[in-house]
């Protein structure tokens, strides 16, 4: 509506966007999902069809070059289909954090439950030496393979997760306890107008105003 870009600037720029997101939610649904995450994905899907249509009745509007033309295009519905795509996918980064949450507090109990039974498994191997000395063997091999699984899942979740971050539509800021900033998105970013390395050194009070 500014004409700050050309139509022909806007249709790369939207192409971009859809190759994009195409890419992301691609690898994404070939990620392991809970049944929740299934039927968020689904729904999510739909409002994705949905909102293409949309885009691609914007793209065709600014192939006319007809510069009033956009203005009435986006009028016509263009956010109505896209905001409930960006809410989905925002209920679908809380379900990933909780998922992820449930995942290494599930895998933290069963490495500390595998740490006791390695100890005791020991103790009672020093006890009864020679008898139990292939069943200490294969114990610790199922305790390492089950250990190197944990860590694995703990690795998967923790990458899905800061990829939700990575490309979330929305500004995401992580602190430590002393509310410093130790992470953010692209789109963090952009919204204050710093370089990831200067806000890695600033405080949450440093960007309240």
């Amino acid at each position: 509506n500014s004409h700050q870009i050309t139509a022909a600037e806007a249709i790369r720029d939207i192409q971009r966007s859809e190759d994009n997101i195409a890419v992301n939610w691609n690898a994404y649904m070939h990620t392991y999902l809970t049944p929740k995450e299934k039927q968020l994905a689904g729904e999510t899907a739909t409002l994705i069809k949905r909102a293409d249509t949309s885009i691609e009745r914007l793209k065709a509007i600014l192939a006319t070059k007809d510069s009033n033309a956009p203005a009435t295009g986006v009028n016509a519905g263009l956010y109505n289909q896209i905001s409930p795509t960006t809410a989905k996918i925002s209920e679908l980064i809380d379900l990933q954090v909780n998922v992820s949450k449930e995942i290494y507090q599930h895998n933290h109990n069963n490495y500390i439950a595998a740490l006791k039974q390695f100890i005791i498994v020991i103790l009672l191997s020093l006890a009864f030496a020679l008898p139990f000395s292939y069943f200490l063997v294969k114990n610790i091999k199922n305790l390492i393979r089950d250990l190197n699984s944990a860590n694995r899942k703990i690795k998967a979740a923790e990458e899905k997760c800061r990829s939700f971050i990575k490309y979330a539509g929305d500004a995401i800021f992580i602190f430590d306890e002393g509310l410093c900033i130790a992470d953010m998105n692209d789109s963090g970013c952009n919204l204050l107008g710093y370089t990831r390395e200067k806000l890695l050194k600033m405080t949450i009070a440093d960007i309240l105003s």
